[in-house]
């Protein structure tokens, strides 16, 4: 292949530049990468290997052995759901240390005696190609409808399997993405939403005109009936909801990943038409629940930090709408109704509070958490006491928990227990101020004797985006960072949706540069109070959080001492054009179309601000030729550019992985392996003592 003259160093071999030119608005922007957004091509991947062999080489010269070794001894897979009760029975997931994936168990009582499996991934997936991603169990217990998940591909099957005898029924659902599962009462089969097969729309369309069919046990996928589609807006996506009374199929929807969402219903005993509750394009409302014909929403209609609802369909009139929890200083994040009670998780400066309201708000209890840290999920039935949790923190195992209402008594089911002693360190929460005063939280996890001289190699992560909120959560690999003598520092910046819907939107569309400002200030106020230097700092940032340091870093190039960038967006200007880009227009904006979105994306897109011969702080971009929801080429043509416009003597590493998605890795054992090159490439960079 031919290299350019300006490309002869190793560094550079494989790449080409083609002079190819988009115009934005009477803007010509340049795109010489173009071509690495083919990944099948003999180019593409005659780079991508090159580029992975070099790595490779780079790995020889740290500690990934024996890093490699000790996460092996502290980490544990954990069980992917809660347990349920459903029938009169328990499904409970275990894992154990030699296993990838869970078990799902049904048992008489939560003693787990004369369990019988119900689901082993380890038999049915003898090349760990698939892994089970989602469960729903039928109002009976007698059926269990579980999603797998093919090399990590958001794209799932549905499979149903009858729990008595084992046996699967023969007919496989497919075209199924972020799909939901509502059973239809009598337990005869369900009502899910998805995607249209592959072949069935024009190429581009296979991730629009999502829709809701209801599926009948036993007959073929072809034979669905369709209930829901939207046929005048193909980004309409829709999903299911039964009612606790079996008798109202509720359906929601939202366009793309909008600000606002709409409901409507269908009375299935009177086999009544689709009547719209609130439409999509007001505010958030989001279903909870029912008590006959009173509905529960969270919503941020008329209050930013969200409240809940409830609204009689038998009267739907704005002026009937009844808040029964209303919005406070405290984030309302989910609800339930469990044991005929309002269950109701908030976040309180970004970590949880679980309280317990009757149906008409009044407050009965709060149920008291192990220490600062947030619920994972937490789930149990209508009219059943019982209540099981997930729990966690950064310093405290993933754990869940049984509450019964009428002893108001909690007890573990399980924990996972790490080779690590939590008591010789600590996690504190700090704030601090952006550059426009806003005051921002961040975590701080450490050895409590820790010595604030400015030398501590510190990690620094974030999110800022889409509204998700980056709460405290155990990770059992950092546990090797942090022995070490390392800081995990979490900044939870605008963008998420730690303070509600005004946070979120400080950091969407021209307003993204907020985002990155709060994450700078973060480093600023690591190195001010001396818990590390720019030498021995690290930004580290995923998906959207990949966008987040890659920003950051060029903007301040002298910053950091090391990022990693890992299944990021980088072409902000290309974005919409693959996978399901088109639904972040409302959080991105859409820079074809409106001047005023490519204006302020063009002064943050990474792949579009790397200056000439600028040293930057040692790189590694992670993405996956396999994941689905953020392609990887922007990491392609990202790295492709550092390595052409950069200073030649700057570390940029990129390591392509295959069959794994953008959530799940292909296997525990490639999990570790990439948790262990990420820190064998921040303590060689940043002189992490091993």
């Amino acid at each position: 292949m031919a290299i350019d003259g300006n490309q002869s160093n190793d560094r550079c071999s494989f790449l080409k530049t083609d002079p190819v030119f988009d115009m934005y608005h009477g803007r010509p922007v340049p795109d010489p990468f173009r071509w690495l957004e083919e990944k099948s091509t003999d180019e593409t991947k005659r780079w991508v290997d090159f580029k992975n062999d070099e790595f490779n080489m780079y790995l020889q010269k740290t500690a990934y052995d024996t890093i490699r070794t000790r996460l092996g001894r502290v980490v544990h897979s954990q069980a992917c759901q809660l347990p349920a009760k459903v029938g009169g029975r328990y499904f409970v997931w275990e894992t154990n240390n030699n296993q990838e994936q869970a078990v799902l168990h049904v048992q008489k009582d939560l003693t787990a005696e004369n369990r019988r499996v119900v689901l082993d991934p380890q038999i049915f997936d003898k090349q760990d190609e698939l892994r089970i991603v989602s469960v729903s169990y039928s109002p009976n217990g007698q059926f269990v409808v579980y999603a797998l998940s093919r090399q990590g591909s958001d794209r799932h099957e549905l499979k149903i399997r009858e729990v008595k005898s084992g046996s699967d029924y023969p007919e496989v659902l497919k075209g199924c993405r972020y799909s939901l599962i509502a059973w239809k009462k009598d337990n005869s089969g369900f009502f899910y939403n998805r995607f249209p097969l592959p072949g069935s729309v024009a190429p581009g369309d296979e991730n629009h005109y999502c829709k809701i069919f209801w599926h009948e046990l036993g007959r073929p996928q072809s034979e669905d009936e369709l209930i829901f589609e939207n046929a005048l807006d193909k980004e309409i996506i829709s999903v299911p909801f039964m009612s606790s009374c079996g008798r109202y199929l509720i359906i929601h929807y939202t366009r793309g990943l909008s600000q606002t969402s709409g409901n409507c219903y269908i009375d299935l005993e009177n086999e009544g038409p689709v009547t719209t509750i609130m439409p999509e394009n007001e505010a958030q409302f989001v279903y909870y629940d029912n008590d006959g014909t009173r509905f529960y929403f969270e919503t941020d209609w008329q209050a930013p930090n969200f409240q809940i609802i409830a609204v009689d369909i038998t009267n739907m009139a704005r002026s009937q709408w009844h808040t029964v929890i209303p919005e406070s200083d405290e984030i309302v994040f989910t609800g339930k109704i469990i044991n005929k009670k309002l269950v109701v998780l908030t976040l309180k400066d970004a970590h949880s509070k679980l309280r317990v309201y009757d149906l008409e708000g009044t407050f009965i209890r709060e149920i008291q958490l192990p220490t600062l840290g947030s619920i994972d999920d937490f789930s149990g039935d209508h009219d059943q006491p019982e209540l099981f949790f997930s729990f966690s923190s950064y310093l405290y195992p993933q754990t869940t928990y049984h509450y019964n209402f009428n002893s108001d008594m909690i007890s573990v089911i399980n924990q996972n227990t790490p080779d690590f002693n939590a008591s010789d360190y600590v996690t504190t929460q700090v704030f601090y101020g952006s550059q426009d005063g806003t005051r921002v939280p961040m975590f701080l996890t450490h050895k409590k004797d820790l010595v604030l001289n400015g030398l501590n190699p510190t990690i620094l992560t974030g999110y800022g985006g889409f509204g998700i909120s980056s709460v405290p959560k155990f990770d059992p690999d950092t546990i090797f960072w942090l022995e070490n003598g390392g800081v995990w520092a979490v900044a939870n910046i605008r963008g998420g949706g730690e303070y509600g819907r005004d946070w979120h939107m400080a950091g969407i569309l021209e307003r993204k540069q907020n985002v990155f400002n709060d994450f700078k200030a973060g480093c600023d106020w690591l190195i001010k109070n001396k818990y590390t230097d720019s030498s021995r700092l690290a930004l580290y940032g995923r998906s959207n959080g990949g966008l987040l340091v890659a920003a950051v870093m060029l903007q301040n190039p002298d910053l950091c001492g090391a990022v990693v960038c890992e299944a990021p967006i980088l072409d902000m200007l290309r974005y919409t054009k693959f996978s399901i880009g088109r639904y972040w227009i409302p959080e991105f904006g859409d820079p074809e179309n409106v001047k005023e979105h490519f204006e302020s994306i063009m002064h943050y897109s990474p792949l579009h601000n790397v200056a000439e011969n600028q040293t930057y702080p040692p790189l590694l971009v992670i993405a996956s030729d396999d994941d689905d929801r953020v392609p990887a080429l922007h990491a392609k043509k990202f790295t492709a550019t550092m390595l052409t416009k950069s200073n030649p003597d700057n570390v940029i590493l990129l390591r392509i992985k295959t069959k794994t998605g953008h959530s799940l890795d292909q296997s525990y054992e490639e999990t570790m392996r990439g948790h262990s090159e990420i820190y064998a490439f921040l303590s060689h960079e940043l002189g992490l003592r091993i």
